[in-house]
């Protein structure tokens, strides 16, 4: 792969001036540079038959400088020649069985027909042109709807993990899941070799042993299941109902033979400097008593 990008990189100026100068045919050559890459990276990957997924995002760039350099005449030019020019993207992705995912950072405003756009600046920043952008999902495990509600930028990481079958969520990520997918994803972990149990209405879901990471899909959403797990070494077990709507964690913790204890010996530290700040006060008034007497 990495010899075919140098490919690319190599033909890229070439494949840019070969069209003419000042022209929108410009722009349309330089978003097919990432297109055509993106392509071949995809039948690279899936030719070699790697098992590991892969996450691939491409930057339509020309798009932006349009906007900005050639008002709004020149926008929705590039705009309507990358909505054919996708196509191929989008079947190959298909083919292949593969989630694409069209989205953007911002829109683009114009005052008028014959302005340059813009779109980080107070005049344009607030713009609906700007604030609203497409957020487009085509996957093989998600059928066809369109979402009547705001989702706002920090949403697009957990909806596309869900959407990716991936149950774990960034701890840094303040986003919504939006669970898109005909089903839910569970993921039990345990802090060693667990036997696990997922039922619904008393019937077994599915079962396993001698792991400590579980993952369970194909799970029927807006639905209570009951998880029952037995940690091997301790012979501790947990039992909890679940309603499941989204993609969850579920992280079994293993009861510390300390924590009793520990509260114990942390209790009586409470108690004893209870009682010194007591004597404390005591003696501080009596001295007190002491002075105003004489």
């Amino acid at each position: 792969m990495k010899k075919k990008f140098k490919t690319h990189a190599s033909r890229a100026l070439s494949r840019v001036e070969s069209t003419p100068s000042g022209t929108i045919q410009r722009y349309y050559a330089y978003n097919k540079l990432a297109l055509d890459a993106a392509m071949d990276s995809i039948n690279i990957l899936e030719k070699e038959g790697r098992d590991r997924k892969y996450f691939i995002t491409v930057n339509i760039a020309a798009l932006d400088t349009a906007g900005l350099y050639r008002g709004y005449e020149g926008y929705s030019q590039c705009i309507e020649n990358l909505d054919s020019m996708i196509v191929p993207l989008y079947e190959t992705c298909q083919e292949n069985n593969l989630a694409l995912v069209i989205t953007s950072d911002h829109g683009m405003a114009f005052p008028d027909a014959e302005s340059r756009g813009g779109a980080k600046s107070d005049k344009y920043a607030s713009a609906n042109e700007v604030r609203n952008v497409p957020l487009i999902i085509l996957s093989p495990n998600i059928k066809q709807q369109r979402i009547r509600e705001t989702i706002g930028q920090e949403d697009v990481a957990p909806i596309l993990l869900s959407t990716l079958g991936i149950a774990d969520r960034p701890a840094f990520c303040e986003g919504k899941e939006k669970n898109l997918k005909e089903y839910a994803v569970l993921k039990v972990v345990s802090p060693g070799i667990t036997s696990m149990k997922l039922s619904s209405s008393g019937e077994e879901v599915c079962s396993g042993s001698n792991d400590s990471v579980y993952y369970i899909t194909g799970l029927e959403k807006n639905k209570q299941y009951t998880l029952e797990t037995v940690i091997d070494s301790s012979g501790e077990t947990y039992k909890d109902t679940l309603y499941i709507e989204n993609d969850r964690v579920i992280e079994i913790k293993e009861k510390d033979e300390n924590q009793d204890s520990t509260a114990s010996t942390e209790n009586n530290m409470h108690l004893v400097g209870g009682i010194l700040i007591g004597v404390i006060n005591l003696t501080g008034l009596t001295m007190i008593f002491r002075i105003m007497r004489n």
